[in-house]
């Protein structure tokens, strides 16, 4: 149970380095497309970190399989590489220890990713476009200086100055 304990502590922490580090870089590049929206509608900083965090949960659904695929293997290729199996079998012990470890990292992985993909991302889209439409509700109200053409995705439409 402690050689147990230590494997899923040892994937767990490099989980985390391998999740961190993907999620900065995706981050990365849906930061420009985001900065471009939040600069082109004048939104606020709040509201520009506000889109910003919710884009990060459709992100997410897609890193936890990878960040946990790589985690695995990298620990049993790491175990293999000091012979830990060669121990085991050796003690008298079978690979139950190895199948406990990828059923146990398994379905805790599962549990997360069914939370992120069933409830966490539907509620961060649904939080985005409700940002997105404040701030170009806002755009609109306060109507470009210079009643130039705006374009939101396949719609096109022309504030002009509410005096002219």
């Amino acid at each position: 149970m402690k050689y147990l304990n230590r494997s899923i502590g040892q994937v767990l922490s490099l989980y985390a380095l391998t999740y961190g580090v993907l999620v900065i870089v995706f981050a990365i590049e849906q930061f420009d497309a985001i900065l471009r929206k939040a600069l082109e509608y004048n939104a606020s900083l709040p509201g520009f970190l506000k889109l910003f965090a919710f884009t990060l949960p459709e992100v997410a659904d897609f890193i936890v399989p990878v960040s946990v695929l790589v985690s695995v293997y990298l620990v049993l290729l790491y175990k293999r590489e000091n012979r830990e199996f060669l121990i085991l079998a050796a003690g008298g012990s079978d690979l139950r220890p190895v199948v406990l470890l990828v059923l146990a990292v398994s379905i805790l992985f599962f549990t997360v990713s069914v939370a992120i993909s069933g409830y966490l991302k539907p509620a961060a889209a649904h939080a985005y476009r409700a940002e997105r439409l404040n701030a170009v509700a806002g755009f609109v109200s306060e109507g470009p200086r210079n009643g130039r053409f705006t374009r939101d995705r396949d719609r096109v439409f022309h504030v002009t100055d509410r005096n002219s």
